[in-house]
């Protein structure tokens, strides 16, 4: 995966989870119900730890949190990753995060005699289920084969995991969460599905629902642009497409960051080519793919914007060109009626 889409996915998740009442929401799906049941989700304070290793190219927790215990006065630290791929190394990467926030916290704090306990956690949309080991000690040569002498001597570092493959559709639309929780991980699931737009449009429910409710504007905000820069051939009709299905105008749709990013990312091509260039995209075969692409776009747009398509105008879309098709989609964003479109 490339660096840009692996950007994509942290950033999205750490954009969602600045929103404190919706990190103790996910959170608490995420966790045991007794553990989540013990911890102050109401006090949570959101650290800015990153740590980096240069050498083994390791990024830090993308989102660590404050956290304190209802029945004992003591704080914690609720750490949690997300991955876009399943890393079989994931266990060390957590011990040498903890490790370094701990050490921060020794130099701080001089004097301190004891460490805060911290709670990891590992969220993952990765296209296959999570394989990796969930405890350091299983990565152990000879993990299970050990003399039982050895059993106290072995190292461990648990972690708890959130799979979002694991998990449906129908489970996560009808999960207990708000309507932003739930709309933020059909994204976070569905994000490279070859048929997310069409799955988008169906959300429409969803969609309004998160927008009737605190912060869920801002929340639909982080999932189109999130689509824009994940989606498989991701273009600027698809994107005007389903930002209008997400109740946003034309005009902030054209403005918006994720616009522009999608603008540089057509420019260079989708994940096989972000670095190759749109012509090297059709050069590997786009081409014959994008007037069929075009042609659904333009169809679900006209079916959006004014009803239902008739027959005439559907038998003109099926036997239009690329640069017609391209054209008229593009009048989608100024067009009154569908005529103005076919003018």
């Amino acid at each position: 995966m490339t660096a840009t889409l692996l950007q994509a996915h942290d950033a999205a998740v750490r954009s969602f989870f600045e929103d404190h009442r919706l990190a103790a929401e996910i959170f608490t799906f995420i966790l045991p119900r007794e553990v989540a049941e013990a911890i102050d989700m109401g006090v949570l304070r959101e650290r800015k730890d990153r740590y980096t290793d240069s050498d083994l190219r390791w990024s830090g927790t993308d989102v660590s949190f404050d956290a304190r215990m209802r029945e004992i006065p003591v704080a914690l630290y609720m750490m949690l990753d997300h991955q876009s791929s399943v890393d079989r190394m994931m266990p060390l990467r957590l011990w040498q995060n903890i490790g370094r926030l701990w050490y921060t916290e020794v130099s701080v704090h001089e004097g301190r005699r004891t460490l805060p306990f911290v709670l990891p956690m590992v969220l993952t949309n990765a296209p296959d289920l999570w394989t990796a080991p969930t405890d350091i000690g299983m990565l152990i040569e000879g993990a299970g084969r050990w003399p039982a002498a050895f059993a106290d001597l072995m190292p461990r570092l648990p972690y708890v995991v959130s799979d979002l493959r694991a998990m449906t559709n129908e489970a996560l639309a009808s999960a207990n969460l708000s309507p932003s929780s739930r709309l933020f991980l059909l994204a976070l699931r569905n994000g490279k599905h070859p048929d997310i737009v069409a799955m988008f449009d169906s959300w429409r429910w969803l969609l309004d629902a998160t927008g009737d409710e605190p912060g869920g504007l801002r929340v639909k905000r982080i999932v189109v642009a999130y689509l824009a820069l994940v989606a498989p051939d991701m273009t600027q009709e698809t994107m005007m497409h389903i930002g209008q299905t997400a109740g946003f105008e034309p005009e902030w749709i054209r403005h918006s960051f994720a616009w522009k990013q999608l603008q540089q990312g057509l420019a260079k091509g989708r994940e096989e080519g972000l670095s190759e260039g749109l012509a090297r995209g059709r050069e590997e075969g786009r081409e014959e793919e994008r007037p069929e692409q075009t042609r659904r776009i333009l169809v679900a747009l006209l079916g959006t914007r004014f009803g239902p398509v008739p027959p005439n105008v559907q038998r003109k879309v099926n036997k239009a060109k690329l640069d017609e098709l391209e054209a008229w989609t593009c009048r989608m964003v100024t067009a009154a009626s569908v005529e103005d479109v076919f003018r």
